[in-house]
């Protein structure tokens, strides 16, 4: 599953080597900087839109790698439906938002000193 790593001012979401293969991607590095909005998703699957390319996808099951749509430029890595996750908007960087899994996504933020927008 992926990490998301704070060093000083900046974030990493780390994958494992499955993970790069799967999303065709390396690590995600970003500045806090350029964090805009933080939302807990639930059932993050339907949180998915736009056209993959490239990455993996089975429709409502998993979602990895680029997203594009009309309004914006995703990065997703979602391993599994019903599933629980983050996503956070980003600005002046590659992708617009990164959309991830998570076990527990409040300790998750909790421990990066990120709060989720109130209207999550």
């Amino acid at each position: 599953m992926a990490e998301l790593i704070r060093k000083e001012d900046h974030f990493t979401l780390k994958f494992s080597m499955m993970e790069k293969v799967e999303g065709v991607h390396g690590d995600i590095t970003f500045p806090v900087a350029a964090i805009s909005g933080v939302r807990i998703v639930d059932n993050v699957i339907t949180a998915v839109h736009g056209l993959r390319a490239p990455g993996t996808s089975i429709p409502g099951v998993v979602a990895m790698g680029t997203f594009w749509s009309r309004s914006e430029k995703l990065f997703v890595m979602i391993h599994h439906q019903d599933r629980r996750g983050v996503r956070i908007e980003l600005t002046g960087q590659t992708y617009d938002a990164i959309l991830f899994s998570t076990d527990n996504p409040e300790q998750l933020l909790s421990g990066l000193a990120l709060e989720p927008d109130p209207a999550s």
